[in-house]
């Protein structure tokens, strides 16, 4: 399956929220989980080529904030991710939803991916 299409029993975003006085993203799942997304993390994390370098896939442990980005805005793309829009201007990164699940930064993913 390619990594842009989500299975039915994929994982989905049910509420997405920018808290006021807070510089995150937070996205409910289907399964219950809870992400927690600093903006200048993400805008680090970004997937598109030119951020990266290549096409193949960010890894995690490579992913440096930038700071003093704030998240301007997000659209849906299709069903299966996010196109981020940062006060850098930058647009070009599609955030698919594994990948956003593959980056949370609430503790229990962070404290996961250390054990790993």
């Amino acid at each position: 399956m390619a990594e842009s299409e989500a299975p039915d029993d994929y994982p989905q975003p049910v509420e997405v929220t920018v808290p006021d006085q807070e510089d995150e993203l937070r996205i409910k799942w289907s399964d219950g989980h809870q992400s927690i997304y600093p903006w200048d993390y993400l805008r680090g994390a970004c997937p598109c080529a030119a951020c990266k370098g290549n096409h193949l896939p960010m890894e995690v442990v490579r992913i440096f904030p930038i700071r003093g980005v704030q998240l301007m805005d997000y659209r849906p793309e299709g069903k299966y991710a996010f196109r981020l829009l940062f006060s850098d201007g930058h647009d070009t990164g599609i955030y698919n939803f594994r990948y956003l699940r593959k980056v949370c930064q609430c503790e229990e993913c962070v404290r996961k991916r250390a054990k790993a």
